[in-house]
Order: structure tokens, then sequence, then C-alpha cells
């Protein structure tokens, strides 16, 4: 064993002097130990030992592993600022793009409604705009039909396509463009709702949706349902209630709760159209009922066969039954029945040109009766009562098996028959009416009912829209609205002519009492008068390749994320 503590035994008296006498077996003999200075107790030297050269290469590798840390950071904190720099730069070069893309969509459907250029014409092989400077880079737009194929002068529809460059990224935006040409008709008939109600409007475990198959399904104009009223839950969306891309129209003085919607119900955007006025809702046009002959019977049972109706008549009561065809002949163009109107068990009153039927009593409908619209006729149907429409019920659509499968079956049209072929109108002045369409019957065309309450259930179909003092869609019903109807020149239009910005009407629509033609000229020349409506437009060098833009839906966004374009900017 080694002595506790040092070489040195410090029993003696002189600090680290060796004993001789040391018995342990490991320490040699003192005659082979070196001698070692002698040192006394009070040597300064004896506290404070010079440190050894292995704590000097300890303090110079600590020294340089943190001169390699600062180092190391101070590169990462340059280098992170050199990439949130560039990152900075790519962010603001992707914003720059994108907006320069949407710009030129913007700018193309600017050029579209100039009155001095026909969109349709003036482009080369699609192309609107070719490579122009814009923000720094350059914005090029190319159109095309549903086909994928250059605009003609019919093309109402495009799919627009907006490049823009900016000389680092490249960004792409698309749109369908739904721009019909002008006829200068201001649209005073509401046919731009959905459902219109001066009271309420209640849709449960039903849709209101676009007419897939229109020709005008490329419209994004949204599913209008507007109220006078502006009471809470003038509005109610039931539950598994769909409105597709619905917007409520309401008085700007409407409750906050005028709008009440189940959960599961789809949701409506708020849309305050006028600030305190209602919309106006004039009467129906008044039927012609002058100058009718009396038939040699008034009353008419037809259970078989096909009977014509020679001129204009007027009539008590009619029924038809069975397979029976009651059909106006040509020089008819005007039918009324001072009573009721029966139509049941398969039986069809065929209208094959344009017509007036005037029931100032009440019609109705049961077990596959048909009023058969055959195209191009048009019928306006007056109604002074109730009706009822029930049992796969059709009015205002041909016999046509397609047709009538649309209706009655999986409600997706075969053919497309437009609902501007037949509008039901409520006789002015008729007393508070119900008119019921249920149990899988259907409707093709316009009713406009404004004393009326109109209930569709039980899977019943509308296409078209309807206007009526309370508007009822229950158990699985469907309106299709056509955005044929939506001329883009009433009263939600874009720089409407009969709504000034603040929300006030036009002083001409205090004139019109109702949708007769002269009515519609007197307003129409009040508004022209106001300067707010051209009526010139007809007259006009480039009237026929006027357009007015009703709205654009975009497709998608596309950008080159961080791939930089080379010098030539390809």
């Amino acid at each position: 064993m080694r002595c506790v503590g040092a070489r040195f035994c410090r029993s003696a008296k002189g600090v680290g002097v060796a004993r001789r006498d040391c018995t342990h077996s490991d320490v040699p003999p003192a005659d082979d130990q070196p001698e070692v200075p002698s040192m006394k107790y009070d040597d300064p030297r004896s506290l404070a030992m010079r440190p050894c050269a292995s704590r000097r290469g300890l303090a110079l590798m600590l020294v340089l592993v943190s001169v390699s840390v600062v180092t190391v950071l101070s590169l990462a904190l340059l280098s992170r600022q050199q990439a949130e720099a560039s990152l900075s730069d790519n962010i603001e070069a992707r914003v720059n793009a994108r907006f320069a893309a949407e710009s030129g969509v913007e700018l193309a459907a600017a050029i579209m409604e100039c009155d001095d250029v026909d969109w349709r014409t003036a482009h080369i092989d699609g192309v609107l705009i070719d490579a122009y400077d814009f923000g720094g880079g350059t914005i090029t737009v190319k159109v095309t039909d549903e086909d994928g194929d250059p605009p003609t002068e019919e093309t109402e529809s495009v799919v627009m396509e907006s490049s823009a460059s900016n000389g680092r990224l490249k960004s792409r935006r698309k749109a369908i463009v739904y721009a019909p040409k002008m006829t200068g008709d201001v649209d005073l008939d509401l046919s731009e709702f959905a459902l219109l109600a001066q009271d309420s409007i209640a849709v449960r475990s039903s849709q209101v949706v676009r007419a897939s198959n229109s020709p005008a399904k490329a419209s994004s104009a949204p599913i209008r349902l507007a109220t006078n009223s502006t009471s809470a839950g003038a509005i109610t969306l039931g539950a598994l209630t769909r409105i597709a891309d619905g917007v409520a129209v309401v008085r700007g003085s409407a409750s906050g709760a005028v709008i009440s919607r189940s959960s599961d119900a789809s949701e409506l955007r708020r849309m305050s159209l006028l600030a305190n006025e209602a919309i106006p809702v004039p009467n129906a046009p008044a039927p012609v009922m002058t100058g009718l002959s009396a038939p040699d019977q008034t009353e008419w049972v037809i259970g078989s066969g096909t009977w014509l109706v020679p001129e204009p008549k007027w009539f008590n009561n009619i029924t038809v039954r069975w397979d029976a065809i009651l059909e106006p002949d040509a020089a008819c163009d005007r039918v009324l029945i001072t009573g009721n109107l029966y139509i049941k068990n398969g039986g069809t009153f065929r209208v094959t040109r344009d017509l007036d039927l005037i029931v100032q009593g009440n019609l109705w409908m049961i077990n596959d009766a048909v009023l058969e619209v055959v195209p191009p006729a048009r019928l306006r149907l007056f109604v002074g009562g109730d009706i009822l429409v029930e049992s796969t019920s059709l009015i205002g659509i041909s016999r046509a098996a397609a047709d009538i499968e649309f209706v009655i079956s999986d409600h997706d049209a075969q053919t497309y028959q437009s609902p501007e072929g037949c509008t039901i109108y409520q006789i002015p002045g008729s007393p508070r009416a119900t008119w019921t369409f249920t149990t899988r019957s259907g409707v093709c065309g316009r009713i406009y009912a404004p004393n009326t309450d109109v209930l569709l259930n039980e899977n019943a179909v509308l296409l078209g829209g309807i206007v009526g003092n309370s508007i009822e869609i229950d158990s699985r019903a469907c309106v299709y609205w056509d955005p044929v109807f939506d001329t883009a020149n009433g009263y939600t239009a874009r720089n409407s002519p009969l709504i000034d910005e603040a929300g006030v009407l036009a002083d001409a629509l205090h004139l019109l009492t109702d949708l007769s033609e002269h009515a519609q000229t007197v307003v129409a020349a009040a508004l022209a008068a106001d300067g707010v409506l051209d009526l010139d437009s007809d007259d006009d060098d480039n009237a026929s390749s006027r357009t007015k833009v009703v709205d654009f839906r975009w497709l998608e966004e596309e950008d080159e994320d961080g791939r930089r374009l080379n010098e030539s900017g390809n």
C-alpha cells in the first residue's frame, strides 16, 4: 500500500521530508528516493501552486468551441435573413401575379360590355387580350365557348382564362362568364326572383335550385328569395332544406331575425335591397274578356275523342276526362270559362298556339290530367279562384314522354322546355285564394299571384318561379329556377336602373300599377326621361352586340410556386 495522501510521509516535522523508517512495503527505501528540497509551512508557494499544462489546454478548447458556436449561429442568422427576404419577394411576386390575373378577368369583362367593341368577333382564335402590359408584367386573356372553341356571334356563355406573368412567377385564373346580349328592356315582372312573397316564405325538407339543363346554366346569378315582410322568421328554412347559392332579399328595416334557419339547412346570404320601401309587386295584367261568342252549349263535358274550339268563346264550365282532348283551333286565341275548369283521369287540354285561357272560378286537375303547351306556343292562364293540381297532373309541359318523366320521376329533364312558355296569373281584383300543387304534380312556367297562398308539397315540381302572398315548399317538393328569367336589368342587377345607390326606388316605379304592356311602356318611358334607361339601344348600330355581364364564377387558380422563369420569360 501507498502512504495515504502522497509519496511523502507527513508525520515528519519537515513537510515533504521522506521518512527513512517508513514501514509500508510499497515505499522504496530512502536511499533510492530523490532529494527533495526542504520547504517550510510558512512558505507562500505551499499555498499557491502553478497551474498545470492540462488546465491551460482545456481553457483553449473552451474558447475555440465558443467561437465556433458564435460563428455558426451568426451564419445561420444571416442565412435565415436572406431566406426570409427571398421568401418575402416570392410572396410579393405571387400576390402580384395573382391580382394581375384577376385583373385580366375584370378587364376582359369590361371589354365585353363596351358598346363600340363586339368581343364575339374582335378576338383572334379566342385571344381577347394579348400580352397586355400591366403592373410590371403582362396579361393574356383567352375566351372559349363550352366546347373549347372560339366564340361566335351567338355565344353568350364563355370560359375565360387569364394568365399573368411578372417576370418571376406566373398565375392563371379561370372563370365562367355569362354575358347575354342586351335587349334594351327593363325587368319589371320580378322574374329575377325564384320566390317572392308579400308575407312569408317557408321551405322545409325541399330544395330550390337552378335548372341544370337551362341554356343559361352558366349564369352564376344566385337563387333569390325575397319578402316584403320585416317580421322575424319571415323566411323560414326547415330541416333538410337545400337552397343552392341562396340570397335572402329583404328590406333594410327588416328584423335581424328575419331569416330563421334549421342547423342542417342551407345558409342564406342577406341582401338589403331597399332602405325602407317594399319591392313593388304590381297586379297581373287584366285579361281581355270582351268580343267572345257563346257556343251552342255552354256546359261542356268531354269524355272521349278530340274536340276543337273554333273561335274565341266563353263557357260556363268545362270538364275534360279520361282520354279526351280539348284543343283551341288556329283561329281561337282566347277561351273564357265563367265557372270552373275540371281536367281529370287522363284528360288533356292542349295548347298549340298562343292562347289566353281565363278561368274565373276554380281549376282542378286530378289523376294524370294535363294542360299541355306545345312549343313554340305560349299560354297565359288566368285564374280567379283556387287551384288544385295533384296525382301526377301537369301544367305547361308537352306530352313528350321525356318531359313527363322529368316531372314525375327523377326530376332530371331529358329534353328542355322553357318555362317562359307558360305563366299562371291571378285575375286582378280576385279574392284571396289558395293554389296547391301536390303528389308528384308538375308545372313548367311562372306563377304570379300576389294575393294567393301558394303551396307545393309531396314531391311536386315547379320549373320556373313564384310570386305570391305566402309561399310554402314542403315534403320533398322542388323549385327549379331557370336563369333565363334573369335579364340583368332588374331590381338586383349591378347598376340597376330601378334602384339608386342609397337603396331608393326610382320615382317612375310608382307609376307601375300592373304588368300590362301599356303600364310597362309608361314606366320605361319615365325611366328614360330620368336618364336611367336607354330606350334607343335597339336603334343603335351596335345594339345587336351590346352585352351585359350578369356575373362571373371563379373556377380555379394556378400558380408556379417557387418556380422562377428563365430570363426570356418563357
